[in-house]
């Protein structure tokens, strides 16, 4: 139409006579819609390249429309109770640790209320001594130096953790008696406390229970459960969808949890647009002994061939030469490009999600100032503890700086690496045998610190692999207190995890919130409705955030780069792993799949995969130390239906009896098959104990390697 007016022009121009005026008025016209048509063009080829209203920036697509309506639906999977045909028939009701413990077991020495430390009357010939156990760093302690105890008390010791030694002067050789950590909260004259007729702000008390998942609570802690929801108007949130690695280091979202810890980390920056939207413990061998004496897991049951799994997944590693007890906690574990996470969206036709962090900000150096959520909460004047059971720490596995000061006003840290430093006295003098589970020093830590500061707001963090026997305290506080019951993932370990409910629970972690008895009115309600939606840790992260701001919840919610305060309404519009930072391998989203079972196809899908794997080892450079890994010809794979050629696929390697897994597209390129990798990278699904010795040095490869041997 353009050129035909402009046609038009020159012809009416040879036999018309025009004023200045009117030329000018023609060229401005023409003018006019040369600009037109090219803002047009601009807005027609930019339209496949913008940012989105979740934040994402959508490229042109290079999927099928029937993927991206696929994937744009999200039917959320419920479990019932929990108790499912194939769990029944493995799980272990029975399993309890301190069965057989003494109960009557007092500690030699006593530290009383007051601080001050003695030896109790009825021990007469013996001879103690105490020193002060003191943080330097989260890899090191300092000692005070050695002091005599009496049957005299003592002057207040001013330190949290004290330890003592006794000896029998009757035994030959000094034979030792006692080796105790004695713990207590020292309080800190800094900490603000309420003046006369002053309500302070609400407490935060946060429990974490290791490789706990939604339904894992729902069937292992129903008495829990209950006395939340019925004494606190607990909500149970029901589909939290892991968004982290499972490894630490687990600064990103608390978080995962989070990954738990990821809710912790410090993701303060600015919104640009509108969004939709804790540590990994050495896990035990044994399984998680609960407050109903009911546990689930373990290592007593193997998986059968009639379970709802594939029967190339079995023990049969474990039982290799060159496997230790001590490496089974590592029997899922996700191998990440550490130094550069993103992300992987071009699926959605998105741009990938750069990670905020990498090794280098999270491992490398220390956290003290990267925004830790409990030190937040500290500068802000509330009293704060951070306690976990497990000496390499959520910050610091696996060989990571962690903290270089305390990150909170009262930090057990230096309990947990003396204990586990000298793990043969502490287990023989202060475990099982006298009725003492890793939980019970937790526990009893926070529970002097709710004592030590009644008059000030608090924010604890305790992070347990086990949950304890014993009855309830403190429910007056954690009535007008915030609470937050949660798990980082399901479990990794055990007979469980090959089932079918297994599988799933690993990337939905528990998450029960209760909020003080005055706000529950106002706030649950919202609880409930957001409980029917898909959340990540990002949401628990901004619900901590909400808090931090302002626990009226009077002001605006505040605005971060992911995540939306589970005590707010969550925006409308889609939520979905498309539309939230999930990476595919974690989605809980459902979505139909038919078994590939035809071998040749198999075969050639599981080479492809195998090759990818291979690809991996040549990327990280850790091909001189690590086999190339060759397909056993062992894999269960599924088509997700609906999508150009997305399978997920699980295979076996014969190098180290390898078991992986990973999200695959299978095209045919001139007629060959040809795979690229959709999830962001390879999951271990089995042990690898000593046979990834060769990567201590870069522990979050060890899962990707089977070490070359010595002689080669």
């Amino acid at each position: 139409a353009s050129l035909r007016c402009i046609a038009v022009f020159f012809r009416i121009s040879k036999s018309t006579t025009f004023s200045h005026l009117e030329i000018s008025q023609m060229c401005l016209r023409l003018c006019l819609l040369f600009a037109t048509i090219g803002i047009f063009l601009i807005f027609y080829f930019e339209l496949d390249h913008h940012i989105d209203e979740y934040g994402f920036q959508v490229v042109q697509r290079d999927v099928h429309d029937s993927e991206e309506e696929l994937f744009s639906t999200c039917t959320l999977e419920e479990f019932g109770d929990g108790w499912t045909q194939e769990v029944l028939r493995i799980a272990n009701v029975f399993y309890d640790p301190i069965k057989k413990c003494n109960e009557s077991f007092k500690p030699m020495t006593v530290l009383d209320e007051n601080g001050t430390l003695y030896i109790h009357k009825d021990h007469k010939d013996i001879d103690c001594q105490a020193r002060s156990v003191l943080f330097k760093n989260d890899r090191r302690l300092n000692y005070d130096n050695w002091t005599d105890v009496t049957h005299e008390a003592s002057d207040p010791w001013d330190a949290d953790i004290i330890h003592t030694q006794c000896f029998a002067r009757t035994k030959p050789n000094a034979t030792k008696v006692e080796d105790w950590l004695h713990i207590q909260v020292v309080k800190q004259d800094h900490i603000k406390e309420d003046a006369e007729g002053e309500e302070h702000a609400p407490s935060v008390y946060i429990f974490v229970v290791d490789s706990v998942s939604h339904s894992q609570a729902v069937r292992s802690l129903p008495k829990t459960l209950s006395l939340l929801q019925k004494e606190f108007d607990a909500v149970t949130l029901r589909h939290v969808n892991k968004t982290e690695r499972e490894k630490p280091p687990h600064f990103d979202p608390f978080a995962d949890p989070c990954a738990i810890a990821s809710a912790l980390k410090g993701r303060g920056r600015p919104k640009k647009t509108v969004s939709s939207n804790a540590r990994n413990s050495k896990t035990r061998k044994r399984s998680i002994a609960e407050v109903d004496d009911i546990v689930v897991g373990g290592t007593e049951a193997e998986a059968g061939e009639d379970f709802n799994t594939w029967d190339l997944i079995t023990n049969e590693t474990n039982d290799k030469e060159g496997y230790d007890d001590e490496d089974e906690e590592e029997e899922t574990i996700l191998v990440n490009r550490q130094d550069d996470e993103e992300i992987m969206m071009s699926l959605f036709g998105r741009e990938n999600v750069k990670a905020d962090w990498n090794k280098s900000t999270n491992c490398h150096g220390y956290l003290d100032e990267q925004g830790f959520l409990l030190s937040e909460f500290t500068k802000k004047g509330y009293a704060s503890l951070m306690a976990e059971d497990w000496a390499q720490g959520v910050f610091n596995y696996p060989s990571c700086k962690g903290f270089q000061n305390p990150p909170t006003t009262h930090y057990m840290r230096p309990f947990q690496l003396h204990y586990e430093h000298h793990k043969r006295d502490s287990r023989k003098f202060q475990g099982i045998h006298q009725c003492l589970e890793t939980q019970a020093f937790l526990y009893q830590y926070q529970d002097e610190f709710i004592k030590r500061y009644p008059k000030s707001s608090k924010i604890a963090l305790t992070w347990t692999s086990n949950v304890a026997h014993d009855e309830p305290s403190n429910l007056k506080e954690f009535d007008k207190s915030f609470v937050f019951f949660m798990g980082d993932h399901g479990l990794r370990f055990g007979s469980v995890r090959y089932t079918a409910i297994g599988r799933k629970e690993l990337n939905n972690p528990m998450l029960v919130i209760s909020v003080p008895r005055h706000l529950r009115e106002k706030l649950v309600p919202t609880l409930q409705e957001n409980a029917d939606k898909l959340l990540t840790s990002y949401d628990t992260h901004a619900s901590f955030k909400d808090i931090l701001q302002d626990p009226t919840f009077e002001s605006a919610p505040p605005q971060l780069a992911w995540g939306n305060s589970l005590f707010r309404r969550l925006p409308d519009g889609e939520r979905s792993c498309r539309t939230l930072p999930i990476p595919l391998r974690f989605c809980m989203c459902e979505w139909n799949r038919t078994a590939v079972s035809e071998e040749k196809e198999k075969e050639e899908i599981g080479r492809l995969a195998t090759e990818l794997l291979n690809g991996r080892l040549r990327e990280e450079n850790i091909t001189s130390s690590c086999q190339s890994f060759t397909y056993d010809g062992r894999a269960k794979i599924q088509l997700i239906v609906g999508t150009r050629g997305i399978h997920n696929v699980i295979f076996k390697t014969k190098q180290c009896g390898a078991f992986f897994s990973a999200i695959v597209r299978v095209e045919k390129d001139h007629g060959a098959p040809k795979a690229s990798l959709i999830s962001d990278d390879f999951t271990r699904t089995n042990s690898y104990g000593k046979t990834a010795e060769c990567m201590n040095s870069r522990a979050e490869l060890k899962p990707l390697c089977c070490c070359k041997s010595k002689n080669t």
